[in-house]
């Protein structure tokens, strides 16, 4: 099971993402948040948990778009000089060789929440246990 946790400190926001098994997933989310509340002194605004049902890589839909610009620019012309035609055209394609090579990796994912609460670190022994107690009760 792929979980990401996103938690708030000091306006910073923080996003982790933890594989855990189903049998151990409620321990292994109460020391993820003990964790944090100790490495931020009891400081963590908002802490929350997604299940991440679903996810899919954007060089699939990258790369066939990024292709279709590039061919197609040369068919554009920017400028009645050459010089600066050849310039234009080498800048976009740099470009868009560049955004493209960043977002290959990258991947769109499909969350549903499990878990929001503010201040959890308030509790002498902050618990997983107490923050799915509190969301059923929102």
């Amino acid at each position: 099971m792929k979980l990401a946790i996103n938690y708030i400190v000091k306006g910073t926001s923080y996003r982790l993402v933890i594989n855990a098994e189903k049998l151990k997933v409620y321990e292994e989310l109460d020391n993820v948040l003990k964790e944090i509340c100790e490495k931020f002194n009891g400081e963590v605004e908002e802490y929350s948990v997604s299940k991440i049902v679903e996810e899919l890589p954007l060089g699939k839909i990258i790369m066939p778009l990024a292709t279709n610009v590039t061919l197609h620019s040369s068919d554009i012309k920017f400028s009645d000089d050459d010089n600066l035609n050849f310039i234009i055209k080498t800048l976009l394609g740099t470009t868009i060789g560049l955004v493209a090579g960043h977002l290959i990796d990258s991947f769109i994912s499909r969350e549903e929440k499990v878990i929001d609460i503010k201040n959890p670190c308030e509790r002498k022994e902050p618990s997983i246990f107490q923050a799915i107690t509190e969301w059923k009760e929102q």
